[in-house]
């Protein structure tokens, strides 16, 4: 809105959906939705997919047929997503340079990606780090420190 020249704060919203008990969807607003500050609700899933839609041209058909594919687990460490209704831990992830969709990674899966700007040699360094102190560690060596 900003970039419109409008201040959000300022704008007028309408209740028009006040008396309404579900979204368009069907999500009960009772158990899914949020309230503005001028009383009008949302539905937290439709926002969400919503952002996913704008954000990597993935509708809700084509991102539940993904979840669906990869069995509702993590690409990287296979542990299933929760879901609550409201929250995931599934978040997709996506090339940075192409911004072409890859998968749905769980958050830490997609969070160290990120943190190891995708670097396959920073990465493979990580992994002989890990495999040369695990052989080196024995849990004898563990208990007794």
């Amino acid at each position: 809105m900003r970039s419109q020249g409008k201040d959000p704060d300022e704008l007028e919203r309408g209740t028009w959906n006040g008396n309404k008990t579900h979204c368009p969807w069907g999500h009960a607003y009772e158990e899914y939705g949020g309230t503005h500050r001028d009383g009008s609700r949302y539905c937290r899933p439709c926002r969400v997919a919503t952002q996913r839609k704008a954000m990597y041209g993935l509708d809700r058909n084509e991102y539940d047929s993904m979840l669906e594919r990869q069995a509702n687990r993590c690409l990287t460490c296979r542990q299933e997503f929760a879901h609550d209704g409201t929250r995931t831990t599934a978040h997709v992830d996506h090339d940075h340079q192409t911004g072409q969709v890859r998968g749905i990674l769980c958050q830490q899966c997609n969070k160290a990606l990120g943190l190891l700007y995708e670097n396959v040699e920073t990465m493979q360094r990580m992994i002989d780090y890990v495999l040369l102190h695990r052989s080196q560690t024995r849990p004898a060596d563990i208990a007794e420190a």
